[in-house]
């Protein structure tokens, strides 16, 4: 026998689904915020571009390019005393060398080392630097050995110019050397391991020509590790401002930058118009990108955490072991199968699950990073496949965690509480010395 349903029946059934409707439209989460996995990102154009640099600083880099004394690194007190001992120095010179070295014991005399040194070779016990006063006495010879143990021994390959006979290499120096100096730039060419070479060294810097240092700083400026992409956001007046201000809002408050795009909307009008992908970004990568450090020091994690303190960031070298620590502050681990949004932190680790760097999402398919804690090493845009290329090649294969910013009060109440320290060096030129990016063509 069947059953027949009654009218009071449907309308129960019917009343149930326009509630379930209801709730979904009442509560479905707003388009573009953390919860919408359905909304698409809007249109960037990218174009391939080498950050320029401040005149200023180009300058002032002639002059000071490097930040410490030369540093050298031994296995043990006897190595170090060894080539002291063989060294031809008179004996003044020897003594200051080794009332210089130092002991690598504890964290503190690690933190001595400039930032260019890095990673440490991880059989050292004990470094010297080596003041130009000294170094410019050092014979042919006792560099070539020197060199020769640092790279075999040490496992610390040594930065330098080559050319293919001991002439060329004269075409580097200066044309205002004395005599003297002369001999000396001419000590420096070494031969190590066969191939002729000058030492791209504190001391060796002072003799260059102004045009060979500029042809140094264009071609590390140059390398693939440091060309960024100029970017730009697509606003078409079919554009969801609201959505659009919650996806690059990222974990902070949108509201302040749907306001600003609709702002720049009614400028425009109807007509469509481009935004600097930055000005939609961060405060720090706003007022970072395309810009290089003073000098070195200023990292990958620093650059990721930055990220997240609002105005409240400083210029610094900081360990993976610091940048943890705020990350369990600051972070949240996001679900499995989240989209990544705008300011989220992504952090490598090695097969040895050391972290070996640290970005910052941008749009789809880039990232906020700087590739080094090298003043050369720009804070740029760059493709993730690119980036993380840079990293798999000096570190092999590596494993992805990706960090979510706290909700925006969380993170304003630390951004407020956190105080302002001054950097470690001079950092007048940063900011000063960002151009405007060209415009990438439709």
């Amino acid at each position: 026998m069947k059953s027949k349903i009654s009218s009071d029946q449907i309308q129960v059934f019917l009343f149930f689904i326009f509630v379930f409707s209801w709730n979904k439209v009442i509560f479905a989460d707003p388009p573009g915020s953390p919860g919408d996995h359905e909304y698409r990102s809007p249109t960037v154009l990218f174009k391939k571009f080498v950050p320029p640099l401040d005149s200023e600083l180009r300058k002032e880099w002639h002059t000071n390019f490097f930040d410490a004394p030369e540093v050298l690194f031994f296995q043990s007190r006897a190595d170090f005393d060894y080539f002291i001992a063989s060294s031809g120095l008179e004996k003044a010179a020897k003594g200051e060398l080794q009332s210089k070295y130092k002991s690598l014991n504890s964290d503190n005399d690690r933190a001595q080392i400039p930032v260019v040194s890095f990673p440490l070779p991880g059989n050292a016990s004990g470094y010297v630097f080596v003041p130009n006063s000294i170094r410019k006495l050092m014979s042919t010879g006792f560099l070539q050995g020197i060199y020769s143990y640092q790279h075999e021994v040490m496992g610390k390959p040594l930065k330098a110019f080559s050319a293919r006979t001991p002439e060329d290499f004269l075409k580097f120096a200066s044309p205002k050397l004395s005599p003297i100096q002369q001999a000396e730039f001419k000590r420096n060419v070494l031969s190590i391991k066969g191939d002729l070479v000058l030492p791209m060294v504190p001391f060796i810097w002072t003799l260059l020509s102004e045009q060979k240092k500029d042809e140094t700083i264009e071609h590390y400026r140059n390398e693939a590790s440091a060309v960024g992409y100029a970017a730009l956001v697509v606003v078409t007046p079919e554009s969801d401002l609201e959505a659009m201000g919650r996806f690059f809002a990222g974990q902070r408050d949108p509201a302040p930058l749907i306001r600003y795009l609709k702002y720049l909307r009614s400028k425009n009008k109807s007509t469509p118009f481009n935004v600097p992908l930055e000005d939609l970004l961060h405060p720090f990568i706003r007022k970072t990108i395309n810009t290089f450090s003073y000098c070195d020091g200023p990292n990958c994690h620093d650059a990721g955490r930055n990220t997240s303190l609002g105005n409240r960031f400083n210029f610094e070298l900081i360990d993976p072991y610091t940048l943890l620590s705020e990350i369990r502050e600051r972070y949240l681990v996001p679900h499995s199968g989240e989209r990544l949004r705008p300011g989220d932190l992504l952090v490598y680790r090695n097969a040895d699950e050391r972290i070996v760097h640290t970005a910052v999402f941008a749009v789809d398919g880039f990232v906020f990073t700087k590739n080094g804690a090298w003043k050369l090493s720009p804070y740029i845009f760059q493709p993730i496949e690119v980036m993380e290329d840079v990293y798999v090649r000096a570190s092999g294969p590596l494993d992805l965690t990706v960090y979510r910013g706290r909700d925006p009060e969380t993170l304003k109440k630390i951004e407020r509480s956190r105080p302002l320290v001054r950097p470690r060096c001079n950092f007048k030129f940063l900011g000063a010395q960002k151009i405007l990016a060209p415009k990438p063509s439709e």
